[in-house]
């Protein structure tokens, strides 16, 4: 049987059995996803609801829902069985279980990071503005369409904040790069936690206490040179203040002079490794420093993978477009600037005509009288990466025939 990852799409065969009526779940050789392998017919009708926060209109779908079993990775091949021959065709259909479906997943990705863009640019703003809206945590949705002005630098801060999100949350669009490339070429394994420095070091937000929470006393800062590693503790002031004082620099040990330019940590708290990432929206702006030892950037041909580059030290990480990160990045930037350019009011349809982009400006201009920090608080569980995980509906003996409730498509 036949079935791709819907992380990475590798394509992959099964045998028959070893799926069985009560499917199965396979861990990805390839990026580590976990896919749900289901017998045809299988719909998971309380993820539904919960993902449309209504109720939806009821379609009769027959199926048996049953628990998977897990089964271990080598028991899959690419066209081979457990026993290394063909597999063997078989009348037993079979289906992936993908996150909810593609234009629910679609959506809950631009709320994703439509989220940490909000954020970013309502944390941009001058001070005396905010001061004068009564503090940050009274700015509402309408309030920041008054007081936005574009700046050259609106797309590069969203980013940082972005990537910080998506890391933290473990979205499945970046998460498995950043993992993939801190283990292969910095030998730190684990699922990767973030430190987001750029913002903090311009004054926009403070950022310690998150930083705190990370680092202990012998979290270590790894540039890929000999010799102890420096503790990144001690030094992440100092290289705070060397942002806005050149004089703090030289304060800096030689090996990690350059932290100062980092917009990122990333790492493990596990492991008490850490090391020292720039993002840069044009690729030809990446430049290294001392202790810088990660460039992230989008990627600009399909199909870019990381690799070493020695003539800046630094270990560069493309990060998708196609169906990818930057993609959804970008639709979600897009749906936040014609979303305050509207005087946060729906956007006309020759501004934003995609219905997906629509209709989340749609759920902002219901908000738009509400604080943004609540709104973006209100919008996290509808933005939760979970989207593979099955919610059960029941339980019922093999083969038993019931009803499941489908979504019937909103128009907007």
């Amino acid at each position: 049987m036949r079935f791709a990852c819907d992380s990475c799409r590798a394509q992959y065969m099964i045998d028959a059995g070893k799926v069985g009526p009560k499917g199965v779940k396979v861990c990805c050789k390839r990026c580590g996803y976990n896919i749900v392998v289901r017998p045809v017919g299988w719909t998971s009708a309380q993820n539904l609801l919960s993902i449309t926060g209504k109720e939806a209109v009821p379609s009769t779908v027959h199926q048996s829902v049953t628990e998977s079993k897990v089964i271990d990775s080598s028991e899959v091949r690419l066209g081979l069985n457990s026993s290394g021959s063909p597999l063997e065709t078989s009348p037993f259909k079979l289906a992936v279980e993908t996150q909810i479906g593609e234009i629910t997943d679609e959506m809950r990705a631009r709320i994703a990071l439509v989220r940490p863009i909000l954020n970013a640019i309502l944390h941009a703003l001058q001070k005396e503005r905010m001061e004068r809206l009564g503090g940050v945590a009274k700015i509402t949705l309408a309030d920041l369409a008054r007081e936005y002005r574009e700046g050259s630098g609106d797309c590069g801060i969203c980013f940082e904040y972005a990537v910080h999100d998506a890391i933290c949350r473990g979205d499945r669009l970046i998460a498995p790069l950043i993992n993939e490339v801190l283990e292969d070429f910095c030998g730190i394994t684990g699922n990767a936690k973030s430190i987001l420095f750029g913002a903090e070091k311009a004054g926009r937000i403070s950022l310690i206490e998150p930083a705190e929470a990370l680092l202990t006393e012998e979290s270590r800062i790894w540039v890929g040179n000999r010799g102890q590693p420096a503790k990144l503790k001690q030094y992440i002031k100092i290289a705070e203040k060397a942002f806005h004082q050149p004089e703090h620099r030289n304060l800096l040990p030689r090996s990690i002079r350059g932290i100062w330019r980092a917009d990122l940590f990333l790492g493990s708290a596990t492991m008490d490794k850490w090391v020292a990432t720039t993002l840069k929206i044009n690729a030809r702006d990446l430049s290294g420093d001392a202790g810088l030892r990660i460039g992230i950037y989008p990627e600009s041909r399909n199909g870019e993978r990381p690799y070493l580059d020695e003539s800046k030290n630094l270990i560069i990480c493309p990060l998708p477009y196609n169906a990818g990160f930057m993609e959804i990045f970008y639709k979600s930037f897009l749906i936040v600037r014609q979303f305050l350019a509207a005087d946060a009011r729906l956007p006309r349809e020759v501004a934003l005509p995609d219905s997906v982009d629509r209709y989340v400006a749609s759920e902002l201009v219901a908000r738009r009288a509400y604080a943004i920090l609540d709104v973006i608080e209100a919008l996290a569980p509808v933005a939760q990466p979970s989207l593979v995980e099955s919610t059960e509906v029941g339980t019922f003996q093999q083969n038993t025939q019931t009803q499941a409730i489908a979504p019937i498509a909103k128009t907007v």
